[in-house]
């Protein structure tokens, strides 16, 4: 009897001449034959192993085997039921997805890259991680490396790792720039009616004529500043006292009468307080004008005394190199001015320069001083500075002023996600910080940004406020047309937290007074740009604003615990409330009512009376907010309402991304847009002065 061959012989022969094509259909088809996956219970030798590793053994099927008629412990048991006891019949093994990986490092002066992975509470009363966020939204694996600033992604795709490492790159800008305030810059609108060459003057506001209708919060930091023209006397040539500048005698016998109808929130600092080397002394009388004081500079220019101050004329042997191109570019020609009277306190300047003997420490050399100068970008230049006057000189410097810091504003505002708001108020430019340097020297408007602001510290104030007088505003109501809807607010600023652990940090809650529901809560505010426009010989200024308030959800502790404690009384509008221990307390709350008004399109006019309410503590805890007793102020700000739908997008954004708007959206094509703001509030601000009383 033969005996059989070894099994591996047998397995070889049948992978070369049997497939699933010869194997017999009966067998298949057999209801004997029960097919389970996977591999046999019993190998009985490693060649077997071998072959099924292959793909070829992977796809053969054992039932062509049990054709052969070999009895091996590999074939078919026989007899009901049989078992199909092979490989499965799958595809094969998957090929391994490609990976993508990169590392986003943060910025050396990024301390604590946690700080810029949280955010406010999105979807729930946790704080938001962004490194969770960015994965969900991306696809891709983010992990922070422990105790350094590396942030490893992983994704399947590059464009992923790209999108999730661009996004890491924007939440660190926006980090960066929390910390810088908004940028700044100042614009000098000329007299309209007066085309002579023109200087500035950093006015006390105890000089100025007007003061009594310009509203200053009591914290306001004193003393303030108003800018005021200087013309020179066509009699002699030199700088003549400012019209709206009131001598020293003046200011100790004007009568200071309070708005009409109004009790004026401001409260006056005593002069006596005030140094006396930089502040008159309002209760000093004169009676006769000052002895004359003249002085010369080491730079030769004359220098004049109104009142008790000496003022001199600004020199221009360190300024910037904007400031430079502007002198060169744009010479101011002198033009025929009205004679006027010279002022009694005002004493005539010398027409020689005195000589004044230079100081000098003993054993050493001249003083040099060293001054650091601010790269600044080209100003916009003027088609023909030999021909243009005055007022173009200053509407082509204003308009690169508005905007270079439009530009960069808006630029820093399109990642991120909240309410985003430009607009225009009307009020008044105050100037604060000024060193004695500043407050000597009369100043051209070119050097007002370079010298005053950047090189001496100079800071511009607003006081964000119109007027608290009720015949000023009625005035301005009647300039625009009726209004086609009002609307009234609670205002609540609170300092809040969502955890114990966590700092208290100020936010703003608005409820709806009818409703009695949160309409918005502000958890943070991000000023962009500040476009401080400065009308001369006017009462009213106004300032441009980007500004971007970031929402947090309204129906999250602690905002709908302390909703669900307060009771609004509609009949008197009064507003009782507790606070929530530990998470919120209320720091004042202010009751706004404001009616619009549509302009020529697309201008809306928002007119607001702002009530500051009281806080009377009652019993058991609660606080009530009753109106009609506190300070009352109004305000007037004019919105660009075709801006108001590129905004929108920012609502919705995405976690580091950017908003699909562009600057041509925001300002128009060549800036027209930009251009026509500008007109409006110019006009606005012109009728304003031909209407007040």
């Amino acid at each position: 009897m033969e005996r059989p061959p070894p099994l591996h012989t047998l397995h070889s022969a049948s992978s070369h001449s049997s497939s699933p094509a010869s194997t017999t259909s009966s067998n298949l088809n057999s209801p004997h034959i029960v097919r389970v996956s996977g591999r046999s219970i019993s190998v009985l030798d490693e060649d077997y192993d071998n072959d099924t590793a292959s793909n070829n053994s992977q796809k053969q099927s054992p039932v062509s085997q049990a054709n052969g008629g070999i009895d091996s412990p590999r074939s078919t048991p026989q007899g009901p039921p049989q078992y199909y006891r092979g490989d499965t019949e799958s595809e094969g093994e998957s090929e391994p997805e490609n990976e993508y990986t990169g590392q986003f490092v943060f910025a050396k002066n990024i301390a604590q890259p946690n700080d810029v992975l949280t955010g406010p509470p999105l979807s729930n009363r946790q704080q938001s991680n962004y490194l969770k966020l960015i994965e969900e939204d991306t696809d891709t694996e983010c992990a922070l490396v422990p105790n350094s600033k590396v942030v490893t992604v992983t994704g399947s795709t590059q464009e992923a790792v790209d999108d999730a490492l661009s996004r890491f790159k924007q939440l660190q800008t926006l980090y960066k720039r929390r910390g810088k305030g908004p940028i700044c810059v100042p614009c000098i609108h000329p007299n309209p009616k007066d085309s002579r060459p023109f200087r500035l003057y950093f006015a006390d506001l105890d000089r100025y004529r007007y003061k009594n209708t310009v509203f200053v919060a009591s914290d306001f930091r004193r003393p303030l500043y108003t800018l005021l023209p200087v013309y020179d006397d066509p009699q002699t040539g030199k700088p003549a006292m400012p019209v709206d500048l009131i001598t020293v005698s003046q200011t100790a016998t004007a009568p200071r009468p309070s708005p009409t109808g109004m009790s004026s929130p401001v409260r006056q600092s005593p002069t006596s307080s005030r140094p006396s080397s930089a502040h008159p002394s309002s209760s000093r009388t004169v009676t006769s004008p000052p002895q004359q004081r003249i002085a010369m500079q080491e730079n030769g220019l004359p220098t004049a005394s109104w009142g008790n101050r000496t003022v001199t004329q600004s020199g221009s042997s360190i300024i910037t190199p904007e400031a430079e191109q502007w002198k060169s570019e744009q010479q101011i020609l002198p033009t025929s001015a009205p004679s006027a009277d010279p002022v009694d306190d005002f004493p005539t300047l010398p027409t020689k320069a005195a000589k004044k003997p230079s100081v000098q420490a003993a054993g050493k050399g001249m003083q040099r001083r060293v001054m650091r100068i601010n790269s600044q970008k080209a100003p916009f230049p003027a088609a023909n500075p030999s021909s243009t006057t005055i007022h173009e000189q200053c509407r082509n410097y204003n308009f690169y002023n508005a905007k270079l810091a439009l530009t960069e504003g808006l630029e820093n505002l399109r990642g991120i996600r909240g309410e985003i708001k430009f607009g225009a108020k009307m009020g008044k430019i105050l100037w604060g910080n000024l060193s004695p340097v500043v407050q000597s020297k009369i100043w051209q408007f070119q050097d007002i940004k370079d010298l005053a602001m950047k090189e001496n510290k100079a800071v511009p104030v607003f006081n964000n406020v119109t007027t608290t007088d009720e015949q000023v505003i009625n005035t301005i109501y009647g300039q625009f047309p009726p209004s086609y809807t009002k609307t009234a607010t609670f205002e609540i600023h609170a300092m809040a937290r969502n955890q114990p652990s966590l700092d208290y940090q100020p936010i703003i809650m608005n409820v709806n007074p009818g409703a009695v529901g949160l309409q918005k809560v502000v958890v943070r505010n991000h000023r962009a740009s500040e476009i401080h426009w400065v009308s001369l010989d006017r009462k009213f200024d106004f300032q441009m604003y980007l500004n971007a308030e970031e929402l947090g959800r309204i129906d999250v502790k602690p905002y709908s615990t302390f909703l669900k404690t307060m009771m609004i009384d509609t009949t008197n509008c009064s507003m009782t409330y507790d606070n929530v221990e530990n998470f919120l307390k209320v720091t004042h709350v202010y009751y706004k009512r404001t009616s619009k008004h549509r302009l020529h399109f697309p201008f809306v006019v928002e007119i607001t009376r702002v009530e500051r309410l009281p806080l009377v503590p009652q019993t058991f805890g609660r606080i009530l907010a009753d109106t009609g007793a506190g300070d009352v102020w109004y305000d007037c700000e004019v919105f660009y309402t075709s801006h108001n739908e590129f905004f929108k997008r920012n609502l919705d954004l995405g976690i580091g991304k950017i908003a699909s708007w562009t600057l041509k959206d925001i300002l128009g094509e060549d800036e027209e847009a930009l251009v026509d703001y500008i007109k409006c509030m110019v006009l606005i601000t012109e009728n304003f002065e031909l209407q007040m009383p």
